[in-house]
This record gives C-alpha cells, sequence and structure tokens, in this order.
C-alpha cells in the first residue's frame, strides 16, 4: 500500500487487509520522500517493489512519484484506488473507501 507519506492512508489500508489476509502480509510506504522524511514514514524503495506482488497505491501522483524514481518496469503490479489524501489514519471514513475500492 502506497500514499504519499506512510502516515494515514497506507497504514490504514495495510492494517485493513493484514487483518483480511489468508496468510498474505501486507505493508505501507510513501511515494514522497520529502513527505516521508518531514512526517516520519516510511519511502518505498526498489526492493520493496521488487518483492511486492501487488503496489496499490492510493493516488495518481503516488504512481507517478514511483515511475520517476524508479522506472516503468512495476507497471504490470501498479494499481490505483483514487483515494484523496483528506482521511486521518484509521478514520471510518477512510476504512470504508479502503474497503470500496480495493479487490481482496
Amino acid at each position: 500500500m502506497v500514499c504519499s507519506a506512510n502516515v494515514n492512508r497506507s497504514v490504514t489500508a495495510a492494517w485493513l487487509l493484514n487483518l483480511a489476509s489468508r496468510g498474505d502480509y501486507c505493508w505501507s510506504r510513501g511515494s514522497s520522500q520529502a513527505a516521508c522524511r518531514i512526517h516520519g514514514g516510511k519511502h518505498v524503495t526498489s526492493e520493496d517493489l521488487k518483492e511486492a506482488d501487488r503496489i496499490i497505491c492510493m493516488e495518481q501522483r503516488n504512481v507517478r512519484e514511483i515511475k520517476s524514481e524508479y522506472g516503468t518496469g512495476y507497471d504490470d503490479r501498479i494499481e490505483c484506488l483514487d483515494i484523496p489524501d483528506k482521511y486521518k489514519a484509521y478514520s471510518i471514513e477512510l476504512m470504508i473507501q479502503i474497503l470500496l475500492k480495493i479487490n481482496i
């Protein structure tokens, strides 16, 4: 799960998916190095992308940042939920958006 700063959306989405998991593990990262540095989130690395079966981004901005930093070699595994950066971590509204938009 990838959002910008790895603080609200991706953390919540990974938590939800790990609750519903049938043995798979989901992690969260941020696509913006600057935002991760400011907010204390974990920035996505090339190793993370290589390891992931699916790369689920919250917004197209996250997709663009991954492609800008790491190229297009991960396009076949990138999905975008189009969830805007307006929700607080673990908010009911955010959880509803994630559950409505993700195929688990």
